[in-house]
């Protein structure tokens, strides 16, 4: 059983992949590449930004 988990877990993970990437260059086509990629550290450093705040607890 844990071969199917497993095999499950990778195929929804590679379709999340496989859309995003589908995603971003259709955002990267109309907005153009730069603007995509400020989005794109924005948004990945308001989450890093983001874990001690909900994590404090944790530690």
């Amino acid at each position: 059983m844990a071969g199917t988990d497993y095999t499950t877990q990778i195929s929804v993970a590679f379709v999340g992949v496989v859309a995003t990437t589908v995603l971003g260059g259709m955002v990267a086509d109309a907005i153009g590449y730069t603007l995509t990629l400020i989005i794109g550290v924005v948004v990945s450093l308001s989450s890093v930004l983001l874990i001690p705040k909900v994590y404090k607890d944790s530690y």
